[in-house]
């Protein structure tokens, strides 16, 4: 139970006793008040009876009161205190408190026909005068007072049960699940509070949900890319990579987190991510896997520079088909340079000839023209060569 409650509780308790003294305090204020009354009423009838002590006994007795001659010398421990209640007034007639015997009375004081006379009786409050009622008035009061207490606790704990509730579901909202139910009273304050939990609770399931689709598709997307792609964190450790980033690797990345060490064999490239870790620069270089003997062309980027999560991301493009492609064509541009030399060498020689005279002998002229005719053929065959392996260059381009 919190401090709050317990000063609510101790507040409460203290107005209510208060409240429940003032009560009691006007209860016996009125009720001295109507002794008073009664006091006065049996000292006006003393005064008009006769004074002689039979009737002054048989009044006493019936109006339950003590009436007590004050002569001028008392000699009655009554008669002394009622004196001792003359002195210093000069009032005709009054009502006072005085103590006999060790019992409180309330006393009214009268002269009549020159004598002070006093009408006294036992003084009354609640609990003596209706000591039943009083006890009946005591008990509602606390039984009134343990339900506003009851129904207080019941309300903080009903409180404190739904702030329970509605933070554990603020908790699992931040934990991406789905919150707990809360059953609240219509007039309840937290009802607001609770469908505001609802309403962030379906926004954010809505969100998670187009994340999900978003997430899916940039999955597709990377896992289909003919790049290999390698996402790594502020630890070192591989976050994501795609199909293209093993194969180019030659073997398998496990899907949980680990070092890209236990993937980057190559030493070339392994320097580069460091360097980019070290430097927050770019890098771009083409090396070649130790795994697999392909030629790269890797790009080693930092993302979220200048903050402390800084991530480095690898994209190597597969270079080996345009270098086998290179070397071909170096290779065959030899090889063609050398076979083209043999017939243009012939033609041109044997043209020469014949322009030189011998095309003057028919024999010499029909051989060499023969000559330069096969020649030719063969010079023919060799560009088509060429021709037939430039297309697939032509169409990849």
């Amino acid at each position: 139970m919190n401090k709050r409650i317990i000063r609510r509780a101790l507040i409460i308790s203290l107005l209510s006793l208060a409240g429940f003294f003032v009560l009691v305090t006007t209860v016996n204020q009125q009720i001295v008040h109507q002794q008073a009354r009664d006091l006065r009423r049996v000292g006006r009838t003393y005064a008009a009876s006769s004074h002689d002590g039979v009737n002054r006994q048989a009044l006493a007795e019936s109006e339950a009161a003590f009436i007590t001659v004050i002569p001028n010398n008392p000699r009655t421990t009554r008669q002394k205190v009622m004196a001792d209640a003359l002195r210093g007034n000069r009032d005709a007639a009054f009502v006072t408190t005085v103590n006999v015997n060790g019992r409180t009375e309330q006393a009214y004081l009268f002269q009549n026909k020159g004598q002070w006379v006093a009408v006294s009786r036992f003084k009354s409050s609640v609990w003596t005068t209706a000591p039943e009622q009083f006890w009946l008035l005591t008990l509602a009061f606390a039984a009134l007072l343990a339900a506003i207490l009851i129904w207080l606790f019941r309300s903080e704990h009903r409180y404190q049960e739904a702030i329970e509730v509605m933070s554990h579901n603020l908790d699992r909202i931040r934990r991406k699940k789905d919150p707990d139910p809360v059953i609240l009273p219509p007039d309840s304050p937290f009802v607001p509070v609770a469908r505001r939990i609802n309403a962030l609770a379906a926004e954010q399931a809505h969100l998670r949900e187009k994340v999900a689709v978003r997430q899916s598709s940039f999955d597709r997307l990377i896992d289909n890319l003919p790049l290999g792609v390698m996402l790594i964190d502020t630890d070192k450790d591989v976050i994501l990579h795609n199909h293209a980033m093993s194969q180019l690797l030659g073997h398998q990345i496990p899907q949980p987190r680990h070092s890209y060490l236990d993937d980057v064999k190559t030493y070339a490239l392994a320097r580069m991510i460091e360097h980019t870790f070290r430097h927050e620069k770019t890098h771009h270089q083409e090396l070649t896997i130790l795994t697999t003997q392909k030629s790269v062309d890797a790009s080693v980027i930092p993302l979220n520079q200048g903050i402390s999560r800084l991530q480095v991301l690898v994209i190597l493009y597969d270079v080996t088909y345009l270098r086998q492609v290179e070397k071909m064509q170096l290779d065959f541009v030899g090889n063609v340079s050398h076979e083209l030399k043999t017939p243009v060498t012939a033609i041109s020689g044997f043209a020469e000839t014949l322009l030189g005279g011998a095309k003057n002998d028919p024999a010499t002229l029909d051989r060499f023209l023969g000559i330069i005719y096969d020649e030719s053929k063969r010079l023919t065959q060799l560009i088509n060569d060429i021709l037939t392996l430039s297309r697939p260059d032509s169409n990849q381009n």
